[in-house]
């Protein structure tokens, strides 16, 4: 008998072990792996057709029948499954049917991608006329937070400079709240208050309420209190959407309308106090709210520059939950909010005004010709 058919009847015994299970990381007991995909697809289904925004959202009216389309789509394709990595795959695809980068699966036992986007926060004097500021996440870590914390105390002393920089290569998106107190320590609160409401007076906000959405915002709470304390207005308006999904739900509503806040009266708009022109290197990673930092720089009507690459894109669904799946193999998440008449479209990518041709990932190229194209 040979080695592949005893071990083939072993596997079938249900008695393999992973000593015997040899390339490419069979999963013997195939019809474990089938009901555990079986089980986490249906979960799958029903946590997206019970938490996300758009099961009653009109102007998406297809994203239940594509929920249930990819859902019978997968399970066609269980039977084929004979690998740990077939099941990943195959929840994954279902994740991708959607086109979105808030929606998707990742297994619980993958190893988070090389920390190459984990630099450190830093503002150096790159030459006399150039100040860079390298911002690689907006979900910094208690460390971090302090490197970024010490850049917002900086902003207003940069304001006269002839070009400031902000690095965000390989920024894959956080908080947002980060990038607006960067903005608003560097234009002023009042300058960028006005400004973005002016972007922002037709946009809205509905936040879908179900219970697991309403203990995420609770959770997030917490969050920004830590971060940026009670006195922040993010934490405000979060606090704001927690009643306010609470009192949806005794109401019976599927969504919590969140409007545009109302700029406070003046009686003289603010002035921009920022010369410097601002340059953005951004690349394909730019994610989330890397491309809100965008966004509301391109809000404030200021001298800015795109360096780069072509950005990602998101969706108009946003602020990702994470569920772990009922097998523990994987981990889902999923956006629970939808922006309405958003200025940037649905899925579209920024596109850089000035293209890089060497290497994005060498800095001190990047540096130098960057020196000569803004003179």
């Amino acid at each position: 008998m040979t080695k592949h058919l005893l071990l083939h009847l072993i596997c079938l015994l249900g008695v393999c072990t992973s000593l015997n299970c040899e390339e490419p990381k069979l999963s013997c007991n195939y019809s474990t792996l089938k009901a555990k995909a079986l089980e986490d697809l249906k979960f799958i289904e029903k946590t997206l057709l019970e938490n996300h925004p758009g099961v009653y959202n009109t102007e998406d009216p297809n994203f239940v029948q594509l929920v249930k389309n990819g859902y019978e789509s997968a399970v066609s394709q269980v039977d084929k499954l004979k690998s740990d990595d077939d099941y990943i795959t195959l929840l994954q695809t279902y994740a991708k049917s959607f086109n979105d980068g808030h929606l998707g699966i990742k297994a619980t036992n993958q190893k988070s991608p090389e920390k190459k986007n984990e630099r450190s926060f830093s503002i150096e004097e790159v030459s006399p006329d150039i100040t860079w500021i390298t911002l690689p996440i907006f979900s910094p870590s208690k460390e971090q937070q302090v490197q970024l914390k010490e850049i917002i105390n900086k902003m207003p002393s940069l304001r006269s400079k002839k070009k400031i920089v902000f690095d965000l290569r390989g920024n894959t998106g956080g908080n947002s709240e980060w990038g607006n107190e960067i903005l608003s320590a560097l234009f002023t609160k009042q300058y960028t208050k006005e400004k973005w409401y002016e972007a922002q007076k037709s946009v809205n906000v509905d936040w879908f309420v179900s219970d697991g959405n309403i203990e995420h915002v609770k959770n997030l709470l917490d969050s920004f209190q830590n971060n940026f304390g009670t006195n922040n207005e993010a934490f405000q308006a979060i606090s704001k959407t927690y009643q306010g999904m609470l009192a949806a739900k005794a109401k019976g509503e599927h969504y919590y309308l969140e409007a545009s806040p109302k700029p406070q009266e003046a009686t003289q708009h603010a002035p921009n106090p920022v010369s410097a022109q601002i340059v953005l290197v951004i690349d394909r990673k730019c994610a989330s709210a890397c491309l809100d930092f965008i966004d509301n720089i391109k809000a404030l009507k200021h001298n800015t520059v795109l360096v780069g690459e072509q950005t990602t894109a998101d969706t108009f669904y946003l602020e990702i939950r994470h569920v772990v799946l009922p097998s523990g193999l994987a981990d889902l998440w999923f956006p629970i909010k939808v922006y309405r008449n958003r200025p940037r479209g649905n899925n579209e990518p920024y596109l850089p005004n000035l293209s890089y041709p060497g290497d994005l990932n060498n800095t001190p190229a990047l540096k130098k010709w960057l020196q000569t194209q803004l003179g």
